[in-house]
């Protein structure tokens, strides 16, 4: 009873943790204009009807005009101001991707709508000039097929907006991982089942003798 009480427990744990694993997808993504080059990776989660929001990114950006100086990127949550801001956050940004639909992010003509793009923070260590140690840069839709940029004083000039820009997103494949925990489960389960028809194979063993 305890060997079958732990496998429930495993069983339990194997299940909970899947869905979590199937329903997060990262992205690889791109984006470049004649200003700024940014590449990395998205984590988002589902909001349904092909839709995700932004939860976490792990990439660089850089001044197209000295691409080997990257400086790491910071998601800025949707709506939320920076603690850097420096001006280009006034509409507000949405996080919002769209996965193999055009476009691929909300469309905002430059970024002159309500909400939508996504924003992120990055430092701005000397000679850069920053407020709080930073900046952020808002990538957006300009049309179904081109992109913009809007970035502060730290790379380029007070509040660029870059018009030329193109952004791609293509799905990074999940590997092992998902499968694992699906095999986990499944493993466990069929040890479930063999521990619990062996127990009542004992069970039966023992009351014959007697």
């Amino acid at each position: 009873m305890k060997k079958f009480s732990l496998v429930s427990l495993v069983v339990a744990s194997a299940l909970a943790i899947s869905p979590a694993v199937v329903n997060a997808q990262t992205y690889d993504f791109t984006y470049s204009d004649s200003n700024y080059v940014l590449s990395g990776v998205l984590t988002a989660t589902p909001d349904g009807g092909g839709i995700y929001t932004v939860t976490g990114v792990a990439g660089t950006v850089a001044q197209a005009s000295a691409p080997s100086i990257k400086y790491p990127l910071t998601l800025v949550p949707p709506y939320a101001v920076p603690s850097n801001h420096n001006g280009d956050n006034i509409y507000g940004q949405d996080d919002l991707i769209y996965p193999g639909q055009a476009p691929l992010l909300t469309l905002c003509p430059n970024y002159g709508c309500p909400f939508g793009g996504l924003e992120f923070a990055f430092p701005a260590p000397p000679p850069l000039i920053g407020i709080n140690g930073g900046s952020d840069i808002a990538l957006f839709a300009n049309t179904s097929v081109s992109y913009g940029s809007l970035e502060s004083a730290n790379l380029g000039g007070y509040a660029i907006t870059t018009s030329d820009g193109a952004f791609t997103l293509i799905a990074v494949p999940e590997g092992g991982l998902t499968a694992l925990y699906l095999l986990l489960a499944a493993v466990t389960c069929l040890g479930a089942i063999f521990l619990a028809s062996r127990d009542k194979l004992v069970s039966c063993a023992q009351i014959r003798r007697f």
